[in-house]
């Protein structure tokens, strides 16, 4: 137990340092984003980009019909889990403790906000990407965030993804100010949407 504890900590003081030498300069932050779609180097999971694309569908998706604009919430849901990216390329030894250990879930969000953070995306966003794992009644104070939790939830059901879970669609949508019962119809036309998406030329 306490050799677990302390190979957490490692893995954690590790990445730490990572978002230490992100901040003291964006264009490190900025190179390690770019680098994502580098053809050397460690594969992103499999399910990276699928997730992120259905993600940024459900998220505008939501956006219409909460009043928010569509394509900032489409650009959200495609960042949203930029951390699990990042560590992967650039920490892979950690990004594999993390994995191991499940903790990888509840620091993914924070790196992502860092990172971001420091090529001064919007606050609101970043923020919104911070607490995407949040409990969406009770501290995700950002309308964002709470829209967010809830394309990722609805990427999630679509997904079928074993390798993350968040607060349950119904909850999620219900606190992004959506109806539950609306929940079969949104998932329905997030898939459509989603597949068309995938249908154009690339």
């Amino acid at each position: 137990m306490v050799d677990a504890l302390t190979a957490g900590v490692h893995r954690l003081e590790a990445i730490e340092g990572i978002l230490a030498d992100w901040s003291v300069s964006g264009d490190l932050a900025t190179a390690a984003a770019f680098d994502l779609f580098a053809e050397h180097g460690r594969p992103l999971p499999a399910d990276f980009w699928p997730h992120a694309v259905t993600t940024a569908v459900g998220a505008s998706t939501l956006a219409r019909r909460v009043g928010a604009l569509p394509n900032d919430a489409f650009s959200l849901g495609l960042l949203h889990d930029l951390g699990t990216a990042l560590v992967c390329r650039r920490a892979p030894q950690e990004f594999d403790g993390l994995v191991a250990s499940g903790e990888l879930e509840a620091t993914h969000a924070h790196i992502a906000a860092s990172a971001l953070g420091v090529m001064r995306f919007p606050a609101d966003i970043v923020e919104a990407i911070d607490e995407h794992h949040g409990a969406p009644g009770g501290g995700v104070a950002s309308s964002w965030g709470r829209l967010l939790i809830a394309a990722d939830a609805i990427a999630l059901a679509i997904d079928e993804s074993t390798s993350e879970t968040n607060v349950p669609l119904g909850p999620a949508l219900d606190a992004a100010g959506v109806p539950e019962s609306a929940a079969d119809a949104l998932v329905d036309e997030v898939r459509a949407a989603r597949e068309q998406l995938a249908s154009f030329p690339a």
